[in-house]
């Protein structure tokens, strides 16, 4: 009885601090999913040089910016 008890508020105390992490996001940190990569990459078909880096520069902006403004 004891050793389950140990258990459960050792569970407890592990998915609360999960759930906590798993909220907080990282805005300058983020990485771009596949989803991303797949749009950017759809975005960018055709265009080369500064005009694709300009492209691309935008739309990693807008993605910060609406991390941030969910946060």
């Amino acid at each position: 009885m004891r050793k389950s008890v140990i258990a459960m508020l050792a569970l407890a105390l592990m998915l609360g601090g999960v759930a906590t992490a798993a909220y907080a996001k990282n805005c300058y940190m983020i990485r771009d999913t596949s989803v991303d990569k797949t749009g950017d990459w759809f975005a960018t078909l055709g265009k080369k040089g500064m005009e694709k880096n300009r492209i691309l520069a935008k739309r990693k902006h807008d993605r910060f910016i609406a991390c941030v403004e969910k946060n």
